[in-house]
């Protein structure tokens, strides 16, 4: 009776070290995953399937996510392509029959054709989901899980951290143009920290400033730009608060006092840039008078 549990014991403990085998990527795996989502990253940025992108975060592996993805991963799910709702998680999956893992990422990146670049999206994110999550510029971490053993081939589950998943997924622009901190710098047109202690040495691609737009001071230490007149990262983006589909003008009495305010302060910087973030460039063509 003793040995007949043991043994029970002994074979579930193998089936369990196996599952955990399975789930957990190799370093080669991980390594595999992780460039096939920075070569495709930095392949968009630079403009080779179209328009370049100036804010192209470089992803960097994170364990934590990993481990969500080997709590996520399930063969059923990816078998019969549905995504689980899982609300608090931004997640790819999908599968390879070659049992090839890069393969798998390229099947997410073939959704590309739906892309419109004008747009920065699909007509629906039903129909390139997967794309869009892979080349989503402010996505800064990943953590992926495998399943070797699916009927449909390998499963690979995904999941993301940085960016919302709510369209313009990238900025247009020269790459590393709209870089921030704590990746300001460039790494062949994505945006990375700098990996040297000697700033000088490493690639910072603003010019903080656009004409009769705006323009300011550049911190090469840092690459950042301190903006005198406009806004974003490198000072070229108009001063002016976004399109409004109300009958009234929310931003009109904003206070000072209000900009600051802690509970307010964030969807007042998004909203109302103009009264609480940026001064209008003199020349600015959206110029109605004075400056604040």
């Amino acid at each position: 009776m003793i040995l007949g549990t043991c043994l029970g014991l002994g074979i579930l403990l193998n089936s369990f070290v196996t599952l955990l085998e399975a789930l957990s990527l190799t370093n080669e795996g991980l390594e595999e995953v992780l460039n096939a989502h920075n070569n495709i990253r930095r392949d968009f940025a630079n403009g080779r399937y179209g328009g370049t992108v100036a804010n192209m975060g470089k992803l960097r592996w994170n364990s934590y996510l990993a481990s969500r993805a080997e709590e996520l991963i399930d063969c059923i799910n990816v078998e019969d392509g549905h995504n689980p709702d899982f609300s608090e998680d931004q997640i790819n999956q999908g599968f390879s029959r070659s049992h090839n893992l890069t393969m798998a990422v390229q099947q997410w990146f073939l959704e590309i054709t739906h892309y419109i670049p004008e747009y920065g999206t699909c007509l629906t994110t039903d129909i390139c989901r997967h794309f869009l999550m892979m080349i989503n510029a402010k996505h800064h971490s990943i953590g992926c899980a495998s399943l070797p053993n699916c009927s449909a081939g390998t499963a690979l589950l995904c999941v993301y951290r940085g960016g919302e998943f709510i369209p313009p997924f990238v900025a247009p622009g020269s790459p590393c143009k709209k870089c921030e901190r704590p990746s300001a710098f460039c790494e062949d047109g994505l945006c990375v920290p700098c990996a040297s202690t000697r700033h000088s040495e490493c690639d910072c691609r603003k010019t903080c400033r656009r004409p009769n737009i705006g323009y300011g001071d550049l911190d090469a230490h840092t690459c950042t730009c301190h903006c005198q007149y406009g806004m974003g990262p490198n000072c070229d983006e108009d001063c002016v608060n976004p399109e409004q589909y109300l009958d009234f003008d929310i931003c009109a009495d904003v206070t000072q006092a209000e900009c600051h305010s802690f509970m307010d302060r964030d969807k007042l910087r998004e909203f109302c840039p103009e009264q609480c973030v940026c001064r209008k460039h003199p020349g600015s063509p959206s110029m109605s008078g004075g400056t604040h």
